[in-house]
């Protein structure tokens, strides 16, 4: 799904450097690596879903559903 030049798609392990970083900017530290095995753990459940919007400009956001 594209809007206004941001793509939003399912996450994946590989995003767990920026969600830390992002994590971090809301007050909530963790290394990239918890966040890669939350994620591995996570992904496979079709009872979650976590999405990330990667802007064209390189601006990352993530949402849990």
């Amino acid at each position: 799904m594209a809007a206004r030049g941001a793509l939003i798609r399912s996450a994946v392990v590989g995003d767990a450097a920026e969600i830390a970083r992002l994590s971090a900017q809301l007050g909530y530290p963790a290394d990239a690596a918890v966040f890669a095995d939350r994620l591995e753990r996570i992904l496979p459940l079709r009872t979650h879903a976590l999405l990330v919007c990667a802007g064209s400009d390189g601006s990352n956001a993530v949402r849990q559903a």
